[in-house]
């Protein structure tokens, strides 16, 4: 079924949560997809994330809490800081042709 309707559309949940489902899913498509909110909560088994190029701005707090991470950069990978701090409980490697101090 298909319901097509011209011009803009709004619909509103007054005074209420407005709530989407399909049993299949549920995609959202078009060339701009804009999503407000004042706090917005991603809860899932697992999220995959496919783009051309992000960019990430946080104004305050960027934060990352994982059992494990592994990052992967096919070029060059820079990280730029007013100071930085690496800190482990075990062994930590550098391996490189050359390491540049200074």
């Amino acid at each position: 079924m298909t319901l097509e309707l011209q011009g803009d559309v709004d619909v509103r949940a007054g005074g209420g949560a407005l709530r989407l489902s399909g049993d299949r899913g549920i995609e959202l498509r078009g060339p701009e997809v804009d999503l407000y909110g004042d706090n917005v909560r991603v809860f899932a088994g697992a999220l995959v994330q496919t783009a051309a190029s992000l960019v990430q701005r946080v104004t305050d707090l960027f934060s990352l809490h994982a059992r494990e991470s592994h990052t992967v950069v096919d070029g060059s990978a820079t990280t730029k800081a007013h100071r930085a701090t690496v800190l482990t409980e075990d062994t930590m490697t550098i391996n490189g042709k050359e390491i540049h101090l200074g």
